[in-house]
């Protein structure tokens, strides 16, 4: 009898022990992302524009609501690995972690690229225009080229409908 109350106790403490460790790491990793986005959402790096930066926080933003799910998850999962694999004993602890960050990277992999393709703030489609006109940006010299070759062109035409009698 005494051996039961004492494992039962024992179970009991570690349950409070690791929820609250768990709470605490979901309150830091909690601010964390907040105070990171709102960091970046604030202050854009030089040549981000508002929309962009905006962009990257929603991304940093959901990562950190995925993280907070998955923290949860972990007590969940745990429990229930706990009640119907009781025999597993040490392996429970480490076996819901790995479960629960396989699925939360998942999570956050599959919301940061909806995120993308949504592009709330049309970040992502400002980046693909600088991207296309950046490689559509031609040389003085290239372009005074060009005109010159043109100009080449139509001579040849020219000089070649005057053999040719074609008008």
């Amino acid at each position: 009898m005494s051996g039961f109350l004492s494992e039962l106790i024992t179970t009991v403490m570690n349950v409070f022990t690791t929820t609250g460790k768990r709470a605490v790491r979901l309150i830091r990793e909690g601010a964390l992302s907040l105070v990171k986005a709102f960091m970046l959402a604030l202050s854009p790096k030089p040549g981000q524009t508002y929309a962009e930066s905006f962009h990257e926080a929603s991304k940093i933003l959901f990562s950190g609501v995925v993280v907070i799910v998955g923290i949860l998850l972990t007590e969940v999962v745990e429990k229930a690995i706990m009640a119907f694999l009781p025999g597993l004993g040490v392996l429970i602890a480490p076996l819901a972690n790995a479960i629960c960050a396989a699925f939360s990277a998942l999570a956050a992999a599959i919301g940061c690229y909806l995120l993308d393709k949504v592009d709330l703030f049309g970040a992502v489609k400002r980046e693909e225009d600088r991207f296309v006109l950046e490689r559509l940006k031609v040389t003085k010299e290239e372009k005074e080229r060009f005109w010159a070759l043109s100009a080449e062109v139509k001579d040849l035409q020219n000089n070649a409908k005057k053999l040719l009698w074609i008008d």
